[in-house]
């Protein structure tokens, strides 16, 4: 079985659809090939159908690859394109956030200290 390495290029976006179309063109291309490459010619029992079925399987898989790699290219263009659409969201500055959070603690701790304070009666 042949060895299979990732590669990570880049394309302009503009040249990103025919770069994918290129990817999808080989895919298919294989898999014709090698439809056309079987033969129903021959004695399905014998050996030489045994090893056009294992030659067409190792060809499936290898178009399977081709295609799982088109499909997070496309993947990660959607994800790019629904991030690109996003508006960004400000991130929210957590000092500012801790210290207004301290500053309701203290305001409850001070009025619940006035509420066991007894009150005078202001009354006439």
């Amino acid at each position: 079985m042949s060895q299979r390495v990732t590669l990570t290029y880049s394309v302009e976006l503009e040249q990103l659809e025919a770069e994918t179309q290129r990817l999808y063109n080989n895919a298919t291309d294989a898999l014709a090939s090698s439809s056309e490459q079987s033969s129903n010619k021959c004695e399905m029992l014998s050996t030489i159908t045994l090893s056009q079925i294992e030659g067409l399987r190792r060809k499936l898989a290898s178009v399977d690859t081709m295609l799982s790699d088109i499909g997070e290219i496309i993947q990660s263009y959607i994800e790019y394109k629904f991030q690109k659409d996003i508006p960004a969201i400000a991130t929210p500055d957590i000092s500012a956030i801790e210290k207004a959070l301290s500053q309701i603690n203290d305001l409850k701790e001070h009025t619940a200290d006035e509420s066991h304070t007894p009150q005078e009666d202001l009354a006439p």
